[in-house]
């Protein structure tokens, strides 16, 4: 069974957190299992596939940001698993996603008609986004002692303090401490950067998406993203 759940809206630092997770406690990691990939809809075929129940059963940590979609459903399907949210300014986020669209690569992260009509791709996201921070607010509420909300940026700042803040919190011992090439590593798919990829980190926004997108997003998101950076803990 599944100790952690790692989750958040995609390109929010699931991949980093993940892996840096597995690499210091050496537990197992499920990344992004493809059934989940494949098809939003099929999130939660786990529950009447049997192999796919059992690749989440095998593996210790699962990183899967598609569950972000349906958290609550998840937590109930399997009691006592901890959860890891990694939460990132969604005008980051955004440009992040973009960047994948300009380098003209096909990408499922714009899939976003099942949370309702979008004319364009950035309605679609931000119906999205609102998706899921209703999710991570109801599972937080429900589920207190079991969700921790980790903030992109802070992780940013100083990795191998927040990798031991997560630690304490799932009480779990480093047995592989963090090397500099551990921490300064690209965890996220190379398809989705520029060549050759740097990792582009916090406040990308300023620059590689346009004044008005970022204030579109802003507005919209905003006041909820703000939220929900007041349920991280220190």
């Amino acid at each position: 069974m599944p100790n952690v759940l790692v989750t958040g809206i995609h390109r929010s630092g699931t991949s980093v957190l993940s892996h840096l997770l597995a690499r210091v406690t050496g537990l197992t990691l499920l990344d992004d299992p493809q059934w989940a990939v494949g098809s939003a809809q099929d999130i939660l075929s786990y529950r009447h596939h049997g192999e796919r129940l059992r690749d989440m059963l095998k593996y210790e940590i699962v990183k899967c940001p598609r569950m972000c979609e349906h958290l609550c459903e998840v937590m109930s399907d399997f009691p006592g698993m901890r959860v890891t949210i990694a939460l990132r300014d969604p005008r980051d986020v955004w440009a992040s996603v973009i960047e994948k669209v300009k380098l003209r690569r096909p990408t499922r992260m714009l899939d976003n008609e099942r949370f309702g009509a979008a004319p364009t791709p950035l309605d679609g996201f931000l119906l999205q986004a609102k998706h899921c921070y209703r999710k991570i607010s109801e599972t937080t509420a429900r589920y207190p002692n079991l969700v921790r909300v980790v903030i992109y940026e802070d992780f940013c700042e100083d990795k191998q303090i927040m990798i031991n803040n997560i630690l304490g919190w799932l009480r779990y011992e480093c047995i592989s401490p963090l090397a500099q090439a551990d921490l300064n590593k690209q965890y996220g798919p190379l398809g989705h950067k520029r060549q050759p990829y740097i990792i582009d980190g916090t406040g990308r926004w300023t620059t590689d998406i346009s004044e008005e997108e970022a204030d579109t997003i802003w507005a919209s998101l905003g006041a909820r993203y703000m939220n929900l950076r007041g349920l991280a803990r220190v």
